[in-house]
């Protein structure tokens, strides 16, 4: 039995639109996966300002505030809160747990006060 070349091309049409669009369906559920790791257990300063928030899609995020504290008070609460977190968790779980475990940064802002980056990758 012979398949007609439209009959061939029309399952190719139809094979392809399906991967591309569980392709598309699959990318989606990453990037919402991506970004609710982010939120999760987000450790922001308290009374820290968001001033911007960057996402690249299935790359990762970056979120940074403004605070009115030195770089060195606002790094020692990073240090600290990140720390406690982490052993409690261990100590309960025997792992990191849900901990937030993207990266931070604080410098000095030109104004006074601190400038906070918190970002995390989708890897």
């Amino acid at each position: 039995m012979e398949r007609s070349s439209r009959s061939i091309f029309s399952g190719f049409i139809v094979i392809t639109l399906s991967v591309v669009i569980l392709g598309a369906v699959v990318a989606s559920g990453l990037e919402s996966s991506c970004q609710a790791k982010f939120e999760r257990n987000l450790p922001v300063y308290p009374g820290a300002t968001l001033i911007s928030s960057e996402s690249q899609f299935l790359q990762g995020r970056q979120a940074k505030y403004t605070v009115k504290n030195s770089s060195d008070v606002v790094k020692d609460w990073y240090n600290k809160t990140i720390y406690v977190a982490i052993s409690e968790s261990v100590a309960k779980t025997g792992s990191r747990g849900n901990v937030w475990d993207g990266e931070w940064d604080v410098q000095a802002a030109s104004q006074g006060g601190s400038i906070i980056t918190l970002s995390r990758s989708c890897g």
